[in-house]
């Protein structure tokens, strides 16, 4: 997993505005109809989860969402205002 540097400091002002402690970051992969969805959330280690660390940040996994980590890229959207995320299967399919 990848986490560019202005991804890791957007993600770090909302840990800061969240005033509670946290050990980690959970990505969260939803598959749909439209692709894989991406969630990322402040939160504390769950049995079973995959810990990484990317650009200094902890971050958790359960099992599904650990197999997207490898190729995983997450940056952050100026225009946006929010994180945007790539990977090679994060294509829309038909339902």
């Amino acid at each position: 997993m990848t986490v560019s540097p202005e991804a890791r400091r957007y993600i770090l002002d909302l840990a800061r505005a969240e005033e509670r402690p946290w050990h980690g970051v959970r990505l969260q992969v939803i598959p749909g109809c439209g692709g894989l969805r991406f969630i990322l959330s402040l939160d504390d280690p769950r049995p079973g989860d995959t810990e990484i660390t990317a650009s200094e940040l902890t971050i958790l996994a359960d099992p599904f969402s650990a197999t997207f980590l490898d190729e995983l890229v997450v940056d952050y959207s100026a225009e946006e205002d929010d994180l945007t995320f790539r990977h090679p299967d994060s294509f829309g399919s038909s339902c």
